[in-house]
């Protein structure tokens, strides 16, 4: 597992090392997220949750994005926003399934 905004985001916006990565190796980013129905946010950059103990998650998978091995720089860029992408659509899923709305 990588955290593909870094350890220092910005928030919401994919580093490109997770592109060269999956060009260098082959294999797809398959985004993942998770919600919680109770939780606690913390006030961080990346607004880190935790879930309350015994309380329901749910963990949802997005669309696999690949980068082809001759990708360019306009390439790999194209696929870092349709992975960046994806992956809000899929947080914000998560989230609304417990009826949260994700503050952007």
């Amino acid at each position: 597992m990588i955290i593909p905004d870094g350890p220092r985001g910005p928030r919401f916006r994919i580093q490109p090392g997770i592109i060269t990565l999956a060009k260098k190796t082959g294999y797809p980013i398959v985004p993942v997220t998770y919600g919680a129905e109770k939780r606690a946010v913390f006030g961080s950059w990346d607004r880190f949750i935790l879930p309350h103990s015994f309380t329901k998650c749910r963990v949802i998978y997005g669309d696999p994005v690949s980068v082809p091995g001759d990708a360019d720089k306009k390439a790999g860029e194209q696929c870092r926003t349709r992975l960046e992408d994806e992956l809000c659509r899929v947080t914000v899923q998560a989230d609304r399934s417990f009826w949260h709305e994700v503050d952007k």
